[in-house]
């Protein structure tokens, strides 16, 4: 097949870990790839950030991404996103690929305004829900995509809220390289104490402000946090985590490490007794994912993917979100029993290498071939 990604605000070039970019670019960049590797054809479209970059960058044998220029640096405005949707299909009017995915709800206008009128299938994967106008925009697009990826269960209670059908909606969740996070590996250097881990974003909903609080009723254990810009000691959301661990006795036992390039993470990871991953909302969860490759045992908060992810009591520990003292009981039942730890470990390693790539995007890549199948005219899907 001939694949177009149409990924605007989730450059899969971007080094993950900056206020920009997460979770988001790294699936859109594994994803493509692994499409790649199944024997398609995969060019990656998102909005140019700056001039630097060459307008076409290979990411792999028969995958590359494309930069589009739609107005300034800076947000997608409407203007912009008309721009964005003007120039795909100016690309796809003259070489038009069998079906397009669209990543999130901006995404996902530019793609159906562009695909649409030449008669090529749209799949959307949303990135979160929205509230107004946003969450109009958002039934409207549920309704005119072919078909919906959810990547959880949860995800798919809310589409159907915004009108989809049990037919449109498929659940493919994200996926990890198992190659790169395996439990055997370098690991970083680290002292005695029972070591917990948290990475990602600092802003308040990740949670880690939680796990600060219930680091004070762990005993003797430290937080090692690995995210958010690259100066730590300047970064308004580190200076209030120090804050809080002040507030809460543990500063000398919290450590914030500020970015990490996504090729240390498994060491990092590998260096850690426990994961922990408790967030207000979390629609991907591919930190944890990564965390369990590991052969770490996660304890996440029982919200969006994370339920999916994570087997309570096999894999990891749920616990409600926002909720320190939850919390802090299900890491004090870890930090007692370190056979538990090296057990809940050992299963999460091989409950990840079910969410190995080459499996999540042949399941992709199935949903693309119904999404062609209902649509009279448009070209014959050839397999993957």
């Amino acid at each position: 097949m001939i694949i177009a990604i149409v990924s605007a605000l989730a450059d899969p070039l971007a080094e993950p870990g900056r206020a920009d970019a997460g979770g988001r670019n790294v699936y859109v960049g594994a994803l493509a790839r692994a499409l790649a590797a199944l024997g398609n054809r995969v060019v990656a479209y998102t909005r140019r950030a700056g001039p630097a970059r060459p307008a076409r960058s290979a990411l792999a044998p028969q995958c590359e991404l494309v930069d589009i220029d739609a107005g300034p640096s800076g947000p997608l405005g409407e203007a912009h996103a008309d721009a964005f949707a003007t120039e795909l299909r100016r690309h796809w009017a003259s070489d038009p690929p069998d079906v397009v995915h669209a990543q999130g709800w901006t995404s996902a206008r530019a793609a159906l305004t562009a695909a649409k009128p030449l008669g090529i299938p749209v799949v959307v994967t949303f990135d979160g829900r929205g509230a107004g106008q946003r969450r109009r925009d958002e039934a409207a697009i549920v309704r005119a995509a072919d078909r919906i990826i959810a990547t959880s269960s949860a995800d798919v209670f809310t589409l159907m809220q915004l009108g989809a059908t049990p037919r449109a909606v498929k659940i493919v969740p994200c996926g990890v390289d198992v190659a790169a996070f395996a439990p055997d590996g370098d690991s970083v250097p680290r002292g005695p104490r029972l070591r917990l881990a948290a990475i990602g974003r600092l802003a308040p909903r990740t949670g880690i402000a939680d796990t600060i609080a219930a680091l004070a009723a762990t005993g003797n254990a430290e937080l090692v946090v690995a995210g958010g810009s690259d100066d730590v000691h300047s970064d308004p959301d580190a200076q209030r985590l120090r804050d809080i661990a002040r507030s809460c006795g543990v500063a000398e036992r919290v450590t914030l490490l500020g970015r990490l390039p996504h090729g240390a993470v498994p060491a990092f990871l590998r260096s850690a007794d426990v994961v922990v991953c408790v967030p207000w909302d979390q629609p991907f969860g591919m930190a944890v994912l990564e965390a369990m490759a590991c052969g770490k045992p996660v304890v996440v908060s029982h919200v969006g993917g994370l339920v999916d992810l994570v087997a309570d009591g096999l894999t990891g520990i749920h616990v409600p979100p926002c909720d320190p003292r939850r919390l802090a009981e299900a890491l004090a039942t870890l930090a007692g029993d370190a056979a538990k730890v090296l057990r809940l470990g050992r299963f999460a390693a091989e409950r990840a290498a079910r969410y190995a790539w080459p499996r999540i995007a042949a399941e992709t890549l199935a949903v693309y071939r119904s999404a062609g199948e209902q649509r009279p005219g448009v070209r014959a899907m050839v397999p993957g």
